[in-house]
């Protein structure tokens, strides 16, 4: 997988979780940035962690194991931004879900195949 591709995901994956941020009324400007900064972090680990599963062999890359990566990340996102924005897990928790519900879900119907690999 070229380098560009996990570009253009990141991306993707900002402007999409960006928006819904800004869509659940996270509209400060600091909010914004923590945000931006979490998925910075989560977003390539996640690509990253799919592609040494993938290119190992060790498991069977298919949408039961990219949700439970997604779980992963929805998790550590809700952690990152419960401590970055000083307030409880239970308040970020459906942002983290809904960012990273709607981004995936952009990313299987731009790229179909990715739940086929």
């Amino acid at each position: 997988m070229p380098i560009s591709d996990f570009a253009i995901a990141l991306v993707l994956t900002e402007v999409i979780e960006l928006t819904v941020a800004w869509m659940l009324k996270y509209r400060q400007r600091h909010e914004l940035i923590v945000i931006f900064l979490v998925n910075l972090a989560t977003n390539p680990l996640a690509n990253f962690i799919v592609l040494f599963v993938y290119n190992l062999g060790l498991l069977k890359i298919n949408l039961i194991f990219l949700l439970a990566v997604e779980a992963f990340v929805v998790a550590a996102e809700t952690l990152l931004l419960s401590h970055a924005l000083e307030k409880k897990p239970k308040e970020v928790f459906m942002l983290a879900l809904a960012m990273n519900a709607f981004s995936f879900a952009a990313g299987v119907l731009l790229n179909p195949k990715i739940l086929a690999l």
